[in-house]
């Protein structure tokens, strides 16, 4: 079962594309107002996170979704 999945950033915000065995599924997720900063602070988590794995092991975004706490950083 070959299994892939990635976030893209499209002109009405950002994509969740998931692929097992040759089935995409993809599904839009609309960014709130004023989030910009968070959105940096994400990416920049995200890619901090994949650059301490190894060289030979690739961390998927979902074990890193799974590792992230979308509330910790939540302002109210």
């Amino acid at each position: 079962v070959k299994e892939e999945s990635s976030w893209s950033q499209g002109t009405n915000g950002f994509f969740w594309k998931q692929t097992v065995s040759g089935l995409t599924c993809e599904k839009q997720q609309h960014r709130p107002p004023n989030s910009g900063s968070r959105n940096e602070n994400f990416m920049a988590l995200l890619q901090k996170r994949s650059s301490k794995a190894s060289s030979g092991t690739r961390v998927s975004a979902m074990e890193l979704l799974k590792s992230t706490n979308p509330l910790a950083r939540r302002v109210t």
